[in-house]
């Protein structure tokens, strides 16, 4: 997660989750993520992205996730979120499952396809539901589940990230908050799990983070 998705939850989540005593507006909280924006162009994110993002958070807050158990979380839930990422960027895809077949590294990784998709979805929430254990270790576990579905042509990385720390909040956690700097490494590790099958640094990561 870079510099800018740190402000965001900063200023947005904590704001949005955690301390409705310290409020900013909804103009306010735009403005000053805008100027990070321009101060950093580096990172990557448009000003829509930002302010789909904050209509995101404004979706889990409406539907206190925060404060609600894990088998709150739905198949539907994933779908209106990234419908919201994605709003005005491609609406066409936005909150649909991919129909085409993506793979990483010229085929070494092959996402499921896209009749399997929906299975695949209901799949893993099912997973999520029962399992128990380290809340933490469930919430990185199910970050990586879904990024390795990869249900939609964009956003996913967005949708994962929203995920895993929708459910470390709801553990009782502060979010994970990943430095730019550390974006690549972070990305490493995840294809290493997907290619590999070899988790160990993909859970270290989180461990020294």
């Amino acid at each position: 997660m870079n510099k800018l998705f740190l402000n965001i939850f900063l200023l947005v989540n904590f704001n949005l989750f955690c301390t409705p005593d310290l409020e900013f507006s909804k103009q306010e909280q735009l403005d000053i993520i805008k100027k990070e924006v321009i101060r950093n162009p580096k990172y990557g994110y448009s000003n829509l992205e930002v302010a789909n993002l904050i209509k995101a958070l404004e979706l889990i807050k409406t539907l206190n996730l925060v404060n609600k158990s894990k088998k709150e979380i739905t198949v539907q839930t994933i779908l209106d979120l990234h419908k919201l990422i994605l709003k005005d960027i491609d609406n066409e895809n936005a909150g649909k499952l991919r129909t085409t077949t993506v793979s990483i590294d010229n085929n070494s990784y092959i996402f499921p396809q896209s009749y399997e998709l929906k299975a695949k979805l209901d799949e893993f929430i099912k997973w999520l539901h029962e399992t128990t254990g380290d809340s933490v270790k469930v919430a990185i576990d199910a970050h990586l589940k879904f990024v390795n579905i990869h249900p939609f042509l964009d956003g996913n990385g967005r949708t994962a990230k929203l995920l895993l720390n929708i459910l470390l909040i709801q553990a009782g956690y502060v979010p994970f908050l990943l430095d730019l700097e550390k974006r690549d490494a972070f990305f490493v590790t995840i294809k290493k799990a997907q290619v590999e099958n070899d988790l160990a640094d993909y859970y270290d990561f989180f461990l020294k983070n």
